[in-house]
């Protein structure tokens, strides 16, 4: 499936493609005004089993994370049932 834009609980999420690298992405999380800096992308799959991934430091707000195209992660964000939080 195509990768489309997401509203979590306290940020949105894109994709830009690498430039430099073709078979990855920038997973880029926007996160909302007055929220915590989170550490981890919480995700809950359809079957309700959580998945975290650690999260860099937001730069004015943004967090970026580089990942293969078949990652678990961007399998997660694909399925528009998947949960998204932030801790």
């Amino acid at each position: 499936g195509d990768l489309l834009p997401r509203r979590g609980e306290g940020c949105t999420i894109r994709y830009e493609d690498s430039r430099a690298e073709r078979d990855h992405v920038y997973v880029v999380i926007e996160i909302e005004q007055g929220g915590g800096v989170p550490a981890q992308l919480v995700l809950f799959d359809p079957d309700d089993n959580c998945h975290r991934f650690d999260l860099p430091a937001p730069r004015r707000g943004i967090v970026q994370l580089l990942v293969e195209r078949g990652s678990e992660l961007l399998e997660l964000l694909r399925n528009p049932t998947t949960r998204v939080l932030l801790r």
